[in-house]
């Protein structure tokens, strides 16, 4: 376990008054009455629920694929997962986090990373506790990107970490703590991923942002060499990374059998891998992967959406317009007016 004299992070008064301002109370009680939340399981006799939407400090249902939001001060967090990448950071005080029935206790300047479908709840915080909540869709990134950390860090668990998504089935889930020092010189990107966010709010901050978190992952991937600096819960089959880079780059003419022989593998092996691996289907990553794209597509460009069908591998709209809603809960055009006044 690491017991190594800690030095508390440097942040700038500035931004902590800017999430300090946006920290509320929450009760659970009101929340369960008003968005009626059904377990998806238990745990210990404990109710599990399913966070599969992204909520801004507000409660309200945010599309962004980067969401901020501060955690929640004098509050009780039920056990839950959800479907994206979590990131924790406390930035002033202490946090504990459950993981099953496995106490995590996270000191001023760690970082948490938790995968999908990994449960999890957060031990109540007091007045004097600071923590920044980062939740990062499946477009947050690109498997360029991801591939960029891969190729350039001394272990490829991070990397995996934010694409892996192990089963519901799976006893235990993914998680990350990096013990960071005041010396690893993250706090300017934190900072200024919080500015993007809570201040500007333009066009460019989503880039930006984007951009900052990669610079962020960047150094953890540094942080990760040294000893007694990170806890981590498990590491995937690195091989995983280059099907998926392989599906990104073909994703619009792509076939199972084709994709076999590219690597050498039996189409059925190939396919079970990737459901083991990924828990999802050959066919459902194909399906991700195009409407992620479309997505770029209907935030930066003025194409119809007919048009985006087709580039992305529909050739029939409707169908389109099926898959989309499906993965995202909107409709195409929904998406479009939705993400264009976030961006005014």
């Amino acid at each position: 376990r690491y017991n190594r004299k800690r030095k508390k992070v440097s942040m700038d008064p500035f931004i902590l008054d800017l999430l300090i301002n946006k920290r509320e109370q929450r009760e659970w009680k009101e929340i369960e009455s008003t968005m009626r939340p059904v377990p998806a399981k238990y745990f210990n006799g404990e109710p599990v629920y399913e966070f599969f939407q992204n909520l801004d400090d507000s409660l309200e249902i945010n599309l962004q694929p980067i969401a901020l939001s501060v955690n929640p001060v004098n509050s009780f967090v039920p056990y839950h997962f959800h479907n994206y990448v979590e990131m924790i950071f406390p930035l002033k005080g202490n946090l504990s986090i459950m993981i099953e029935n496995e106490q995590l206790d996270l000191h001023e300047g760690d970082i948490f990373i938790v995968g999908p479908n990994t449960v999890h709840k957060n031990l109540e915080s007091n007045s004097d506790d600071v923590a920044l909540n980062i939740a990062l869709k499946s477009t947050a990134f690109t498997l360029n990107d991801l591939d960029f950390l891969h190729r350039n860090g001394s272990n490829s668990y991070l990397s995996e970490l934010l694409f892996f998504t192990p089963t519901e089935k799976e006893r235990n889930g993914i998680y990350t703590v990096f013990r960071t020092e005041e010396g690893d010189g993250l706090i300017n990107a934190i900072s200024n991923i919080i500015y993007e966010y809570y201040k500007r709010g333009d066009k460019q901050s989503n880039d930006i942002i984007r951009y900052e978190l990669l610079i962020l992952f960047a150094k953890l991937l540094r942080i990760s060499s040294r000893s007694n600096s990170v806890e981590s819960s498990k590491k995937t089959e690195s091989n995983l990374l280059s099907f998926m880079l392989y599906i990104e780059k073909n994703y619009a003419s792509i076939t199972l059998e084709e994709m076999g022989e590219h690597f050498g593998f039996n189409p059925n092996y190939l396919s079970t891998y990737l459901k083991k691996q990924t828990g999802k289907s050959f066919i459902k990553l194909i399906h991700i992967q195009r409407i992620n794209v479309a997505a770029e597509y209907l935030r930066h460009t003025n194409a119809s959406i007919e048009q985006i069908s087709l580039k992305v591998g529909y050739e029939n709209p409707s169908y389109f317009y099926k898959i989309f809603r499906k993965l995202l809960g909107i409709s195409p055009s929904e998406y479009r007016k939705q993400i264009g006044k976030n961006m005014e």
